[in-house]
């Protein structure tokens, strides 16, 4: 079963007969959240939220960015595709950047 599946398959209960933590685990699963790239990559190119492992010489910092990966292993260091610099070593963890935000009265 797929997460989607899932998620459905607890909505359609009843929220009133719900057990309170049922409804967080359904929140849980909605949110987005931290993909290891040790577990998978993304599946299609495009520009996505990562955590980076980068050195100053004496240590490692994670710090968190928005890098493009090209669809064939390949995280570019910005979101230019062209871009030269390549670094697939230091991308630890990426997530699916969120919905832009949606303004009423702009």
């Amino acid at each position: 079963m797929t997460k989607t599946e899932a998620i459905e398959k607890l909505k359609s209960y009843d929220p009133m007969s719900m057990m309170p933590a049922l409804q967080m685990a359904i929140k849980a699963l909605e949110e987005p959240h931290w993909i290891p790239c040790s577990e998978r990559l993304p599946n299609t190119n495009g520009i996505y939220i990562v955590t980076r492992s980068i050195s100053d010489g004496f240590e490692y910092q994670n710090i968190t960015d928005a890098c493009y990966f090209d669809g064939s292993n390949t995280w570019h260091d910005d979101t230019r595709i062209n871009h030269e610099r390549k670094y697939l070593a230091d991308v630890l963890a990426w997530m699916p950047l969120p919905e832009p935000a949606r303004l009423e009265n702009v």
